[in-house]
């Protein structure tokens, strides 16, 4: 990634893996190419994945 170009801040990617914003172009544009800021939504995901679901067990 050029390191003129800033990275996406954490909490815009948490929000964009949380399923609760939406990713302006220019970041998503910016995470298809920086290996860091993929780790992190990676990072998030495998946080959200450790979430008990409030629906209980027969959810699943």
């Amino acid at each position: 990634m050029n390191e003129d170009t800033p990275h996406i801040p954490a909490m815009v990617l948490w929000g964009y893996t949380s399923g609760v914003r939406n990713l302006a172009d220019e970041h998503f544009q910016h995470l298809l190419f920086c290996v860091e800021c993929q780790a992190l939504v990676d990072e998030f995901i495998d946080v959200l994945d450790e979430i008990p679901s409030s629906k209980g067990p027969e959810a699943a």
